[in-house]
C-alpha cells in the first residue's frame, strides 16, 4: 500500500501493475494471472462468463483507471468523487448518514461490518455460498451457519430455512448480546437466504439486539431494492468486481445513520483504480434502458436454462425465483450452476477445477474446438461450474444479443468438449 497524501502521478507505477496492488495474495500476478485467472489488463478475445467469481477488466474500464492514475495527485479527494457518484448513480445519496466506506474486498467488508457491530453471535449462510473468509471475517464469540441447500444439492425450502432461522435468532438473543444476521443477496449458487421479510421482522422484534448485514457483494441488486434494504435500517456490503465487471479486490460497506467513519483505505492506490474501472461499468450498465437490461438478461437466462437441462453433458443445480420487494432485473436469474457429466457420473471438484482453468486456454493445438477462450465461475464445493451473465454482458447484449448468446452456447461447447477430451 503507498502511503502518500499528495501524489506525483508521474512516479507511480503503471496501471496495470497498480490494479494489482492494494490486496492480498489473491491478486497477485504470478504466470501472468492472479489467483481468479484475470489478468490485470484487457483481454479482447476471452468471452467472459465467470462473473459469480471474478472477470479481466475491459478496455473501457481500463482507460478509465489509467486515465486517473494520470491525473492523481488526491486519493483522498478521489474517494469521496467516487464514493458520492456511487451514491449518486445507486439513487440513494439523499438518505441522511448514509455512509459508505471503501474496502479491498467483500471479505474486508464483512470484517468491518463486524467491527461495527461486535456480535456474540453472528448467523449466516453456509461457507460454501458465500466468500471462503468470510466466515473467519465474521467471528464474534460464535458463528452459526444456515444451509440452503441439501445433501444432493437441491435448495432447501425457503419457508423452512426462514424457520430455522428465527429459531436460531430467539435462542440466541436469550444468550442476551448482539445477533448479526447476515442476508445473502445472492449467494455463490444464486439464492438469496434468509428473507427479505424474515430479516425485517427480526429486526423489528428485536430491535436493541439484532443487526441485519446484506450480504450483496455480487451485486445482482437493483437500485429499488438496494435502497429498501438501506431505508430499513441495515448494513449492506457490495462490491464492484462480480456482477460489474470491475477488477478483484474492491469492496464498501454501505452503512446506514453512520455516527462515525472508520477509517477508509484512501491511500490505497490499487483500491482506488479498482473503483474507478467499477464505477465506469456502473455508469454504462445504468445508461442502459431498465426495460431492454430486463428482456435481454430473461432471454439470456431462457436460452443458457434450456441448454443446460437438454445437453447430456450437463446437470443444472436448480435455482430457486429470486423475490424481490420491487420486481426488476435483479428478479432474473443471472449465476447458473451446473455440474459435468462423463459416462454417467457427475465430475467430482478437482476435475471440474480443471476443466476450469482450461476455459481459457487456447487449445487449437488439440482441435479447432478448443480455440475459443472463455471463462465461467470457478467451481463451488460440489463441483459445479457457473456460467454468469453480467452488467458488461447486459450492456452488449441490448445491441448484439444473438451474438452474446451464441457466445455463451459456444461457451457451453467447450466445456463438454472438455468434459469429453478428458
Amino acid at each position: 500500500m503507498r502511503a502518500l497524501r499528495r501524489l506525483d502521478a508521474q512516479s507511480l507505477p503503471e496501471t496495470a501493475a497498480l490494479l494489482a496492488e492494494g490486496g492480498d495474495a489473491r491478486i497477485a500476478i504470478q504466470s501472468g494471472r492472479n489467483e481468479y485467472g484475470c489478468i490485470p489488463y484487457p483481454d479482447p478475445f476471452l468471452s467472459q462468463f465467470g462473473s459469480s467469481t471474478a472477470s479481466t477488466i475491459s478496455a473501457s474500464a481500463f482507460e478509465a483507471a489509467d486515465t486517473l492514475r494520470r491525473r492523481l495527485h488526491s486519493a483522498v479527494s478521489e474517494f469521496q468523487r467516487i464514493r458520492n457518484e456511487f451514491l449518486s448513480l445507486c439513487g440513494i445519496s439523499d438518505i441522511d448518514g448514509l455512509g459508505m466506506h471503501f474496502c479491498p474486498s467483500g471479505t474486508d467488508a464483512h470484517r468491518l461490518a463486524n467491527r461495527l457491530v461486535d456480535p456474540e453471535h453472528t448467523l449466516m449462510v453456509s461457507g460454501s455460498e458465500t466468500g471462503r473468509g468470510v466466515a473467519h471475517a465474521l467471528s464474534g464469540k460464535a458463528v452459526h451457519e444456515l444451509k440452503l441447500r441439501d445433501e444432493h444439492g437441491m435448495p432447501r425450502c425457503g419457508r423452512d430455512i426462514d424457520e430455522e432461522a428465527a429459531m436460531r435468532v430467539e435462542s440466541l438473543v436469550k444468550r442476551r448480546g448482539k445477533v448479526l444476521v447476515v442476508l445473502a443477496d445472492v449467494s455463490k449458487t444464486g439464492m438469496i437466504a434468509p428473507s427479505l421479510s424474515f430479516a425485517h421482522e427480526m429486526k423489528e422484534r428485536y430491535p436493541d439486539s439484532v443487526e441485519i448485514l446484506v450480504d450483496a457483494c455480487q451485486f445482482r441488486l437493483a437500485r429499488e431494492n438496494l435502497r429498501a434494504y438501506l431505508e430499513k435500517g441495515f448494513m449492506v456490503a457490495v462490491t464492484g468486481s462480480k456482477f460489474l465487471t470491475g477488477p478483484t479486490f474492491s469492496g464498501a460497506l454501505l452503512v446506514p445513520c453512520s455516527p462515525v467513519r472508520p477509517a477508509d483505505l484512501d491511500e490505497n492506490i490499487g483500491l482506488l483504480l479498482r473503483w474507478e474501472a467499477a464505477l465506469a461499468e456502473l455508469r454504462l450498465f445504468l445508461a442502459a434502458p431498465e426495460a431492454g437490461v430486463e428482456n435481454f438478461l430473461a432471454r439470456f437466462s431462457d436460452s443458457i436454462r434450456t441448454r443446460l437441462e437438454k445437453d447430456p453433458a450437463f446437470e443444472p443445480i436448480p435455482v430457486p425465483e429470486l423475490k424481490r420487494m420491487h420486481r426488476g432485473w435483479d428478479s432474473v436469474q443471472t449465476i447458473f450452476p451446473f455440474l459435468l457429466k462423463r459416462k454417467g457420473r457427475f465430475l467430482e471438484f478437482a476435475e471440474a477445477k480443471r476443466i476450469h482453468a482450461l476455459l481459457v486456454e487456447d487449445l487449437s493445438h488439440v482441435s479447432k474446438e478448443g480455440a475459443f477462450r472463455c471463462s465461467f465461475g470457478q467451481p463451488v464445493s460440489c463441483g459445479a461450474l457457473r456460467i454468469c451473465s453480467s452488467a458488461r454482458i447486459a450492456v452488449e447484449g441490448i445491441e448484439n444479443e444473438s451474438e452474446v448468446i451464441a457466445r455463451a452456447h459456444r461457451a457451453l461447447d467447450k466445456a463438454a468438449w472438455l468434459v469429453d477430451l478428458d
